[in-house]
């Protein structure tokens, strides 16, 4: 009895040394094999370097702690079927897939995202006349005109985006002559050039822009007038 335990020692110590051949982990993790008891009831396809010896596990001598996995069952303590290392490698493939899946869809919500951002960006800038330097009649200056142009441009192109859907082919511009008193409140708009064509779309602009309040300035009665130039196209 004792040449048997003997030699179920020194087949565990063969074991574990082809493991340290093929393996590099030097942290002890749980036994995949007798799940850190040290014991192994399941015998049915067994790797051939952990079958059972005298009812303790060969995969981790008994102590339910291993080192570097097993070259040939890479810890799991049996060999995989054909069928069943078809199914692994099938779920390891789907796995994959769907994170490869949702990193596209991550990155094409950044895109639309940046490109939305990019929109916005020119309908601030691009949309009404690059020019700050617009003729100006009164006390206030082209350059606070111009940042209250800005605060407000996106709802324009707000508006010619609903349009739009009404009138697919609005395109054009639209010139309007802006009155704003000391207080920055729009005291009067009105269309002096247009090429779009829509007077619909015209008067909405309009009514916008009589809502908009710009910088208040210290000049007792003064009104203020602008002619902005605003360019509308997809």
């Amino acid at each position: 009895m004792r040449f048997f335990a003997q030699l179920g020692r020194t087949l565990v110590l063969a074991a574990l040394a082809v493991g340290l051949l093929f393996g590099t982990a030097s942290a002890k993790t749980i036994c995949n094999a007798c799940k850190g008891t040290g014991k192994i009831l399941e015998v049915t396809k067994q790797c051939p370097l952990h079958q059972p010896l005298f009812g303790y596990c060969a995969n981790c001598d008994g102590s339910g702690l291993i080192g570097p996995p097993c070259p040939y069952c890479e810890g799991r303590g049996y060999i995989l079927t054909p069928a069943e290392k078809e199914a692994e490698r099938k779920a390891r493939a789907a796995a994959d897939a769907k994170a490869q899946e949702e990193s596209r869809e991550a990155q094409a919500k950044m895109a639309v995202e940046r490109a939305r951002e990019d929109s916005i960006a020119r309908v601030e800038k691009a949309r009404v006349d690059s020019a700050k330097t617009r003729m100006v009649k009164g006390a206030r200056s082209a350059d606070s005109i111009y940042r209250g142009v800005v605060k407000y441009a996106s709802g324009l192109r707000l508006a010619y985006n609903q349009r739009l859907r009404e009138n697919p082919n609005l395109k054009g511009k639209l010139s309007v002559k802006i009155a704003i008193n000391e207080f920055g409140k729009v005291v009067s708009a009105q269309t002096v050039e247009s090429t779009v064509n829509d007077s619909e779309f015209e008067s909405t602009i309009i009514s916008y822009v009589k809502r908009w309040e710009f910088e208040k300035i210290d000049v007792v009665g003064d009104v203020s007038t602008v002619t902005y130039p605003f360019n509308f196209n997809k």
